[in-house]
């Protein structure tokens, strides 16, 4: 009987777990600012919580995927849509997905610096 190896799990368990964080991230950040002042703070430490343990399982989650000696799956096609022979539609969306997400991620780090920007792409 084969064993389905462990990072066969953990790789899947990622990527839905961070599926869910991300999605409950977005709806606080479209619902944070009709809260009330005082649900509003409680809201906006969430969404920052799942959207910032949302990002690193997914970073963990494509890690894992390009190192499985099963899935032919390159660097490249992480940020490339079109680039993977492995499921081409998946792993396309999946390629596109991290691309918004760096550019999210990008802006929220000079957030500071270009809060038009930060607004605009948010």
């Amino acid at each position: 009987m084969n064993e389905i190896p462990w990072n066969w799990f953990v790789m899947r368990a990622t990527g839905l777990v961070s599926l869910g964080l991300l999605t409950l991230a977005v709806v606080l950040g479209i619902l944070g600012p009709r809260l009330r002042p005082t649900a509003r703070l409680a809201g906006i430490s969430v969404h920052r919580a799942a959207a910032s343990v949302g990002s690193l399982l997914i970073v963990l989650h494509v890690a894992l995927a390009v190192l499985d000696p099963w899935i032919e799956l390159s660097w490249l096609s992480v940020v490339l849509p079109g680039a993977s022979g492995w499921k081409p539609l998946g792993v396309a969306l999946g390629a596109l997905a991290v691309d918004l997400l760096l550019v999210l991620l990008i802006t929220t780090a000079t957030r500071l610096r270009a809060p038009r920007a930060w607004r605009q792409v948010h």
